[in-house]
């Protein structure tokens, strides 16, 4: 009744992201298994961990702005977009990102690797669409989900709710190199409604131009 509320107003729902995601593990997805995991205000707070992090993966992880449109900045050449899945995935959530039951469902799961001329995989992204309206959000399934929604003049408001750093046997097979890798989930918000959400995973092939990722300060475990 809650989430009905403030969608009916308009106002942005509130994910529960005081507690971690435990249940990250996924037969038809690939989240990293976190050896740290926190909110972007966590990662804010803990400067330890931010300046341990060198500036343009600071940039990468924390910004508000098209990861394909960075990548295509700071490389100087065009950034392809391999969509590997596109199905609908009905009403469930479990293995899911928390947070995914405010995409309104029956929903559609997309995945897809980032990738340059050289053909290896920089970025893999999974993400979660309403099923009645992906059609209309993404006409070019193998076109960038920010140039989509550019093009429509979709007014957006992207809200990074997540970052993990941890291990994954099958980015591991994805990225042709070992973790851990970091990671996050966001949503796409439009007109205060949640129009998608987001989980990417990041090579650390892309040290070789954002820096080392290898050593960030962890805190430990409470």
């Amino acid at each position: 009744m809650q989430l009905r509320q403030q969608q009916e107003q308009g106002q942005r729902p509130k994910p529960a992201l005081d507690s971690e995601w435990i249940n990250f593990m996924s037969p038809d997805w690939y989240p990293v298994k976190p050896i740290w995991q926190g909110t972007e205000q966590c990662v804010l707070e803990q400067r330890d961990l931010l300046l341990s992090l060198p500036h343009l993966w600071r940039m990468m992880l924390l910004s508000d702005g098209s990861v394909t449109r960075h990548l295509e900045l700071l490389l100087g050449e065009q950034i392809n977009i391999d969509c590997v899945e596109m199905r609908g995935i009905g009403h469930a959530l479990l293995g899911l990102p928390p947070g995914t039951a405010l995409v309104p469902g029956p929903r559609v799961q997309r995945q897809v690797h980032l990738k340059p001329r050289s053909g290896e995989v920089l970025v893999y992204a999974a993400s979660w669409w309403a099923a009645e309206e992906v059609k209309a959000a993404l006409p070019a399934v193998q076109q960038p989900v920010w140039k989509s929604l550019q093009q429509q003049r979709t007014e957006l408001f992207r809200s990074i709710e997540r970052l993990y750093y941890g291990s994954s046997p099958h980015l591991e097979r994805i990225f042709g190199v070992p973790g851990p890798f970091w990671a996050r989930h966001y949503f796409f918000y439009s007109h205060g409604r949640p129009l998608t959400l987001i989980y990417e995973a990041f090579s650390p092939r892309l040290d070789v131009i954002l820096g080392d990722s290898r050593s960030p300060n962890i805190p430990p475990h409470p």
